[in-house]
């Protein structure tokens, strides 16, 4: 019985090791076709949600840019509305002459009031061209020897203070008045440093004065500070490493998130390539500009054709770098050039793929347990069923599966049930049956037991009787040979 035993050991520990086998495979091809095609699908989101994402981001500091030209723009429009307002009047003053020395600088003081970016309002005329009256304030207070008049109003301090004597003939021959005077029409200066006691950095809108005749008699201007644009231009950056800065056609900056940078060439403070990109860029409008117009989002390779990507030399990190018009109510368009930090812009795309790739990476957590578990709930009941077979095979058949599912093992383990219980109950009835077979057999066994002894009873009594017989026999013959003489003789 010992090798039977060892041989059935050794079979059912197979079987196990198989049943470990069959877990493993389940669990491999569970994995094989479904984790390829999660890891796709997730891998193509990711770079869907990458892409939009950065297109989106993109599009949105394109935005912004066009978003502060334009209020950029319409502080400049302001200027250039200021500076025809000033025109029409002074104009409309000589027409109906009603010149005076009094209300111009009145006038300018008034607007200067309003207008916290104006820096100075001026008018300056050629020579007793505004009252004819020159002479008449000759060396009077307030005005020298030629008597000329020439209103300056400008702030100082926070105070608005002003002069009206004659400048000189040498501002005839500066650009925003010889340059209005040429052009017939508002003409926005290139920044300069004022001869003022501060040097202060400005640019100018002017306009030409024309009397009822056509003949010029001076020029107006509007005086703008560049630190004023500067602090307007310094919101727009708001990104760490980021900057902005408004550009003047011929390359000057005008206004600079960085301050140090103003009334420098623009090619001085980048790298004079990207200088010339940015430039190049701002002139065609690029396709961005388009979509903004719009309010549309072209995403089909805006960033390759409408962007310029470079390390900047002001903040020394790699920046996308935008450039977009403003204009000055069409008298003339500045540029605003903006860079943003690359990191910046693509960090909402890096965050999301993160974020999807961490769920990425916990789908599969779920799928390798849902394939173990799966594994072991398919493996676990047909484990149990061959367990029992085993028992089975070493005859007990009392043992019985407790699965309850509606499916093929669960069809397994009934039907396993159901022989149990049939051959459970012919090994009873077999029994049953054995038993009454060894009750007759005893009783037949005793019977025969009684049968024998009482033969051998008999054959010990027939033995007597024999034996008795022939001592009697033996008697006879004995008492004859005693009565017979002719024996005797």
């Amino acid at each position: 019985m010992t090798l039977p035993r060892i041989r059935i050991d050794f079979r059912f520990g197979w079987e196990f090791h198989c049943m470990k086998k069959l877990r493993v495979r389940i669990f491999v091809l569970l994995l094989a076709a479904v984790l390829p095609a999660v890891l796709v699908i997730q891998t193509h989101s990711a770079m869907n949600t990458w892409s939009a994402l950065k297109d989106a981001s993109i599009f949105f500091f394109e935005q912004l840019a066009y978003q502060h030209s334009d209020e950029l723009s319409t502080e400049l429009r302001s200027a250039v509305s200021s500076g025809l307002y000033i025109r029409d009047a002074l104009s409309g003053l000589k027409a109906a002459g009603l010149a005076d020395r009094v209300f111009p600088q009145s006038f300018f003081r008034s607007i200067l009031a309003r207008n916290e970016g104006y820096y100075a309002v001026w008018a300056f005329f050629e020579k007793n061209a505004w009252d004819g009256r020159d002479r008449d304030y000759a060396g009077t207070e307030g005005y020298d020897e030629t008597g000329g008049y020439s209103p300056w109003v400008h702030k100082d301090n926070g105070a608005i203070g002003y002069t009206l004597e004659y400048w000189g003939e040498d501002y005839y021959d500066e650009e925003y008045y010889a340059n209005a005077r040429e052009a017939g029409t508002v003409v926005v200066s290139e920044p300069y440093r004022d001869d003022d006691n501060f040097g202060t950095l400005m640019t100018t809108v002017s306009a030409p004065l024309y009397d009822d005749g056509g003949s010029l008699f001076g020029v107006v201007g509007i005086d703008i500070a560049l630190d004023y644009l500067s602090k307007k231009v310094a919101l727009i950056s708001a990104t760490r490493g980021g900057w902005a800065a408004l550009l003047s056609p011929e390359g000057m900056v005008i206004a600079h998130s960085q301050g140090d940078h103003v009334a420098r060439a623009f090619e001085e403070v980048e790298d004079p390539q990207t200088a010339r990109a940015v430039m190049e860029l701002a002139g065609t409008d690029s396709l961005s500009g388009a979509s903004a117009a719009s309010g549309e989002w072209e995403t089909e390779e805006r960033a390759a054709d409408a962007l310029i990507r470079a390390v900047s030399r002001t903040s020394g990190v790699e920046c996308f770098f935008f450039a977009v018009p403003v204009d000055i109510s069409g008298y003339g368009s500045w540029t605003l050039a903006v860079a943003a930090p690359v990191r910046e812009i693509l960090a909402p795309a890096l965050s999301a793929v993160a974020i999807q790739l961490m769920a990425t990476g916990v789908l599969v957590i779920v799928l390798l347990v849902a394939s173990v578990m799966l594994a072991r709930m398919i493996t676990k009941p047909i484990a149990a069923v061959a367990s029992a077979f085993g028992h089975m095979a070493q005859g007990d058949f009392s043992g019985r599966l407790n699965i309850k599912r509606n499916d093929e093992i669960g069809a397994l383990s009934k039907g396993y049930n159901s022989v149990g219980e049939s051959v459970s109950g012919i090994i009873s009835t077999l029994r049953s049956t054995t038993a009454s077979l060894m009750e007759e057999s005893n009783a037949l066994g005793d019977a025969t037991g009684r049968t024998e002894n009482a033969i051998l009873a008999i054959a010990d009594r027939m033995a007597e009787v024999r034996a008795s017989i022939a001592d009697e026999d033996r008697s006879e013959e004995h008492t004859s040979e005693l009565q017979s003489p002719n024996t005797i003789s």
